[in-house]
């Protein structure tokens, strides 16, 4: 949250000093407007197993998984900006709404021990964000033409990031018995990723333009870990962790700006 309160004060600094301006050549400029595009969530998954029955150890091997989605988006946004003939200074809040789901990843482990065992140990891990997230963003950009800007985005979101596990083990046996364990463990946090991005704007008259974007956003890594026994015999453990790293999402959006 520090991250989005220091960007406000910075371009709330800022347009108190630009509003000082004398200079005829700058002129401010407020806008609101729709987009919508292609929006793709990306990640890496580690799955760690761990079983124990009777005393007997099975270690699964580590497990790495790639996850993503690919969903529509749809955005709002609100801006306002200072620009002269060749230069634009401009901050922008937008808030998006996405599919936030990640694909889910499991891991499946058998084995038969002797003829009359049969053991199976799965976990699965579903990685998801919230389906709104709402950004601020500086956008420093320049004209390439008078009626073409081309800029740059720097900012800082807020979302929610959840991990879900579930997993299981099973051994069918005759001797001593069935084990049946299952385990489920759940990690939320709030997260201010930081946004870069690079844009193009079309003004097509003094109200209205079309924007095309593209922007990438990185998110925090985040773990879950559980753990879960029998205390019948045969007396047996489930230990599960998952963590999820270099978590992502990138969009391309096309819309259009309406300037009060």
């Amino acid at each position: 949250m520090k991250k989005l309160w220091l960007l406000g004060i910075v371009l709330f600094f800022a347009h108190s000093v630009w509003a000082e301006e004398d200079d005829e050549d700058y002129s401010w400029s407020y806008y609101a407007g729709v987009s919508g595009g292609v929006n793709i969530n990306a990640g890496q998954m580690n799955q760690i197993l761990s079983f124990e029955n009777e005393g007997v150890f099975t270690a699964i091997p580590e497990a790495n998984f790639d996850t993503d989605e690919t969903s529509a988006i749809g955005q709002i946004q609100l801006g306002a900006g200072l620009s002269n003939e060749y230069f634009y200074w401009g901050a922008e809040l937008s808030g998006q709404l996405f599919n936030g789901d990640f694909d889910a990843v499991t891991s499946d482990f058998t084995q038969t021990t002797f003829p009359s065992e049969h053991q199976q140990i799965k976990d699965t891990s579903q990685l998801s964000l919230n389906d709104f997230e709402l950004a601020l963003d500086f956008k420093p950009g320049f004209y390439l033409f008078k009626e073409t800007l081309l800029y740059a985005r720097i900012g800082v979101a807020v979302n929610e990031l959840t991990l879900e596990q579930s997993g299981f083990a099973t051994i069918e046996s005759t001797d001593p018995g069935d084990v049946k364990i299952q385990t489920h463990s759940s990690t939320s946090k709030n997260v201010y990723p930081f946004r870069l991005g690079l844009g193009i704007e079309r003004y097509f008259s003094e109200d209205f333009s079309i924007v095309m974007d593209y922007v990438y956003t990185q998110y925090e890594n985040i773990s879950t870990s559980t753990h879960a026994k029998q205390t019948t015999p045969p007396l047996s453990t489930l230990d599960a962790y998952s963590e999820a790293t270099d978590i992502s999402r990138q969009t391309v959006m096309l819309g259009f700006n309406y300037y009060l």
